[in-house]
């Protein structure tokens, strides 16, 4: 497994990429855009041993998925030499940013106290405070960032997802609130967009498929289906927008405490439920995985399989966020890679948030990490798939 890293040393709350900016939230409230293309370039261009390691690892990840990238790293020779770049690649790699060079401020029009999620979708920035979720629209190709927020709902907002141009807000005690079609792609005549609720709990909400992973607590988690429409202009690369959704959630979350029970695992040993897609994973208290599968039968209805249990680190896992090499554990003092039953620690330490792309085109092997001392991007790529 290759993990390089760069530094952005800096007092940061929160980073997310998006659109070829690594974009990130600083502590008096602005959001600092950071050219990746140039930050790669810039990188390759001061080093012949290194190039072009930066440009595949932080730029664009979806070279390594190309045909022609495939094909050359067929011959060992070019293998070895391609591989062995990313061991050159400096250990703690810092990038310092002079005054405009790749990077642009803004500032972010909102007056909560205190953000609690953010979330990119459809060139559109979502922000969830104490105070309630906001929307800001931003003109990508000009980087031009709104002036004014519009305010979605009054309910605080801890966590955010999006698919099929339905908005989860994830309210705590107040509930999981969706809206529908949020970018008016159906011509109803009507511009207002309104949340409903759908959940009586929630504290954030996952995709599988097309159905949605309500999470009421850390250790309770319901199924909901959305019924769906297609149409002719895609969001985000879907070209089907999420309409309704049906059933009462409550079969998934009852499966998987039935199969626990069996397997002698008690409802107060569970520390940690979490979802890789279709893949759920419990985690115990005293170190333990177990991993459901959900599967899809003939007539549309899902059905859970109960796959396997394997030993875990035995850290209280605080998140979980899906790349394409395994999943991105955060525990209280570390972050950790989970590939193939192999845990590896990519960052030592406690953070403040931990961010990936899996469903990006160009960022799927990035980890964004924000903690004490700035922001450090991490990608992770592994040799042995090549």
């Amino acid at each position: 497994m290759k993990i390089v890293r760069l530094k952005f040393p800096g007092n940061y709350e929160d980073a997310y990429v998006y659109m070829g900016w690594l974009n990130i939230v600083t502590c008096n409230r602005e959001l600092q855009c950071i050219n990746l293309d140039y930050v790669a370039r810039d990188i390759d261009a001061g080093d012949n041993s290194e190039r072009p390691v930066a440009t595949f690892a932080f730029a664009r990840n979806d070279w390594l998925s190309s045909e022609s990238t495939r094909e050359l790293l067929k011959n060992p020779g070019v293998h070895r030499e391609f591989f062995n770049a990313f061991d050159h690649f400096p250990r703690d790699y810092e990038v310092s940013l002079k005054k405009g060079q790749y990077s642009q401020f803004h500032h972010i029009p909102i007056k909560s106290s205190v953000m609690l999620d953010l979330m990119f979708y459809n060139h559109r920035l979502y922000i969830g405070g104490n105070d309630g979720l906001f929307h800001i629209d931003i003109d990508w190709e000009l980087m031009d960032v709104g002036q004014l927020s519009e305010k979605r709902h009054d309910y605080r907002c801890g966590n955010l997802s999006a698919k099929f141009g339905m908005i989860n807000s994830s309210c705590g005690g107040e509930g999981l609130h969706a809206c529908f079609d949020d970018f008016h792609i159906y011509d109803t005549g009507s511009k207002e967009r309104k949340f409903r609720k759908i959940a009586d709990k929630s504290v954030r909400t996952s995709w599988v498929d097309s159905g949605i992973a309500n999470y009421a607590s850390n250790s309770n988690v319901d199924l909901y289906q959305t019924t769906r429409s297609k149409v002719s202009k895609s969001v985000e690369g879907d070209k089907q927008l999420a309409t309704d959704v049906s059933g009462s959630g409550a079969g998934l979350g009852y499966f998987i405490k039935e199969t626990l029970r069996q397997h002698d695992v008690v409802e107060n040993s569970i520390q940690y439920y979490f979802n890789n897609n279709r893949f759920f994973f419990v985690h115990t208290y005293d170190g333990k995985f177990y991993c459901f599968e959900t599967r899809k039968n003939p007539k549309g209805d899902i059905n859970i399989f109960f796959t396997r249990t394997q030993k875990a680190e035995q850290s209280r896992i605080l998140s979980a966020h899906p790349v394409k090499e395994g999943l991105i554990i955060e525990t209280d003092d570390r972050v950790f890679l989970f590939s193939e039953d192999r845990w590896w620690t990519i960052f030592e330490g406690p953070v403040i948030s931990v961010r990936t792309f899996r469903k990006s085109k160009r960022f799927q092997n990035l980890v964004a990490i924000t903690h004490e001392e700035g922001v450090e991007v991490i990608s992770i790529i592994d040799e042995n798939s090549f």
